[in-house]
């Protein structure tokens, strides 16, 4: 199948299998969001610690989750047939950099708050 595609456009077979990539990307996403966070939230609304109430209100946990579908593209992109290396690397530097804000985000908030508050 796709061997009939690359015989209309070169790069068709790679862009599908970027766009399938991607797709699995946001399933994964959408799950960990809506269980995973939604669980962490629960949990931390009934303990009696405070600092897990202060992740919880800047979102942090939120920020940690939009990590996971890029380290699907990351780990993903290496097994698409025909993608050209130049746009594998692009992709990978490019995912590597959105790993790195949104970790430093969940970083930077976190101890801004801490900070605002004493601790």
């Amino acid at each position: 199948m796709l061997e009939k595609l690359g015989t209309i456009h070169p790069l068709l077979p790679p862009a599908i299998g970027l766009l399938a990539l991607l797709a699995g990307a946001i399933i994964a996403h959408l799950l960990v969001k809506f269980v995973v966070v939604r669980a962490v939230r629960a949990v931390a609304r009934r303990s009696n610690i405070a600092w897990d109430d202060v992740l919880v209100t800047h979102n942090v946990f939120g920020r940690l989750v939009q990590v996971l579908p890029a380290l699907i593209i990351v780990s993903g992109v290496p097994f698409i047939a025909g993608l050209p290396e130049s746009y594998a690397g692009f992709i990978h530097n490019l995912t590597i950099a959105y790993i790195v804000l949104m970790l430093t985000m969940a970083a930077t908030i976190q101890r801004c708050q801490w900070r605002s508050t004493g601790r």
